[in-house]
Parts: structure tokens; C-alpha cells; sequence
């Protein structure tokens, strides 16, 4: 679920020189080439909803960009239930793909999770399922440093490089983050791409009720003048992943989208394609 976005936070970590590299971090601690983290153990888990011939075309080309265009194990998961056969049949033996794909309004039923499309939350419902499926049917998942999830429709160039620079040791990662320009409200943050360490993303998801529209019984009862963010993807992200956890967050630098991949966005009620052609994330 995308929100407008311009202001840009700088770069978390900077790359000097190239085979001397060294990496600095968000105190400007200077890091030892070698000490980042290998892309090639970071999966990608995609998040897709191929419900027509068109986007099953879009998902299929994208993954195939990841396979040939970076080292990232890939996670696709396919949430209509009508799967992506042309990359099963293309990369059916690769180590580095694992197929997810499962009917979202079925498994929904079956956990007890609210199944009314036209609600706000149903997106940040269906994305939730998304990634408990993943890891449920994916267990090498628990076994990477780190675990990013992306967006389906997005490819992302210079996204491997940043990785390689991230500090071994990193727990949280996010994308660039403007409170007062983002979008989403103080206290949320975008969705499209985060990641987590295995015991974290379990945690996270943990954290979010199955019902997502039902009051948390954790949370004090707030005075009824008083406007509570919208319980969605973003804003349980920014609750677990800014107000409780900052200090371990490292924020991405812009990551430009490449033009002929560029898609226009859907309105978040209406499911239809708007005007606006996503330049970076």
C-alpha cells in the first residue's frame, strides 16, 4: 500500500572507494569491508495477487527480472490462488525460488480473520496472511539473517548494493521515512519493502490480531473525541518498528524504479489504476 512520498531522508549507510570499500554505519562508525551482509542469504519475500491474465504477466516478469538480475532467494507468494505457472515451469528446479500460493478468501475463512473486501484494514489483513504463509511454508525462511518483504510489482535496481552495505548484526530494515511528507501519519510508515530478522518478523506478525478491525484489549481505551490511526499494514509497522524499536531501525536510501517497470498505482478503496507512476521507494 503505497502513500506519496518526497522528502527523503539521507542515505543510512555510505560505500567508499569499491574493492577497499568501507561501509559506514548510522553513527558513522566506520566498518571493515566484508563485514555487510550477503545478499545471497537475505530472501525476498513477494507479495502477489495475479487475480487476472494482466498481473500474472506483471508478477511473472518481475520475478524473472530478481532471477536474473540479482543473487536474493525468492519467496513468491501468490494469494488469488490461481499461481504463476510460467515460473514454475521456467525455474521449477532452482534453489533460489519457492512458489506460495494459496486462495486468500479461503484461508481467511478457515483462521477466523474478517473477509469483507471493502473494509479499510483488508489489505493490511491479506498482506498479514501473506507473510504467515510464507513462513509457514517456507522454513528455510527462519534460518536467514535477515528477511526482507517486498511489494510484487516492484524491482529495485540498486536494492542488492544497499543490502551488501547493511551492518551484519542489523534487525530492522525500512524504507526511507518522512513523518511530516510520507503520507501516512505520525507514527506509520510505508509498506512496500521492511525487514526483520527471522525471531522479529515472528514477533511482528504476532503483534497484529487476527481480527485487525477488533479494538486491542492491550491498548488503554482512548476518550471518544480522541482519532485513532487507522488499523492498517502501516501503522502497526510504525508502532512496532518506530515507537517501540527506533533505535534498531535502519532506514534505505531512495531506491529508483526503473522506468518500463514503473506501474500506475491503485486507489487503496477502489482497486482501480490512478495516474501516478511510482518513481522509487
Amino acid at each position: 500500500m503505497r502513500r506519496p512520498a518526497s522528502a527523503l531522508p539521507l542515505p543510512l549507510l555510505l560505500l567508499l572507494g569499491t574493492s577497499s570499500a568501507v561501509i559506514s554505519d548510522q553513527k558513522g562508525e566506520l566498518l571493515p569491508n566484508g563485514r555487510g551482509l550477503d545478499p545471497s542469504r537475505v530472501p525476498i519475500v513477494l507479495t502477489c495477487y495475479a487475480n487476472d491474465a494482466h498481473r500474472q504477466q506483471m508478477y511473472v516478469d518481475r520475478v524473472r527480472w530478481w532471477m536474473h538480475n540479482s543473487s536474493f532467494p525468492l519467496t513468491v507468494v501468490e494469494s488469488s490462488g490461481k499461481g504463476l505457472p510460467d515460473l514454475s515451469s521456467e525455474y521449477g528446479a532452482s534453489p533460489r525460488l519457492r512458489l506460495v500460493v494459496f486462495d486468500q478468501l479461503t484461508e481467511m475463512k478457515k483462521r477466523g480473520m474478517p473477509t469483507v473486501t471493502t473494509s479499510v484494514s483488508f489489505r493490511s489483513s491479506a498482506e498479514r496472511l501473506e507473510l504467515l504463509k510464507a513462513f509457514e511454508e517456507d522454513r528455510a525462511l527462519r534460518a536467514a539473517p535477515l528477511v526482507l518483504k517486498l511489494t510484487g510489482k516492484y524491482v529495485l535496481p540498486t536494492l542488492e548494493t544497499e543490502v551488501a552495505r547493511l551492518p551484519a548484526d542489523v534487525s530492522i530494515v525500512l524504507q526511507r521515512h518522512d513523518e511530516t511528507t510520507d503520507g501516512v501519519g505520525p507514527g506509520s510508515t510505508n509498506s512496500e519493502l521492511f525487514g526483520f530478522t527471522p525471531a522479529l518478523f515472528d514477533t511482528f506478525l504476532r503483534s497484529i490480531p487476527t481480527d485487525i478491525d477488533a479494538p486491542s484489549s492491550s491498548a488503554p481505551i482512548a476518550a471518544a473525541t480522541t482519532k485513532q490511526p487507522p488499523r492498517v499494514m502501516e501503522s502497526f509497522l510504525g508502532q512496532f518498528a518506530l515507537e517501540e524499536r527506533r533505535s534498531q531501525a535502519h532506514f534505505l536510501p531512495p531506491l529508483p524504479i526503473p522506468f518500463e517497470m514503473r506501474v500506475a498505482r491503485a486507489d487503496s478503496e477502489n482497486d482501480v489504476l490512478i495516474n501516478l507512476r511510482e518513481k522509487s521507494l
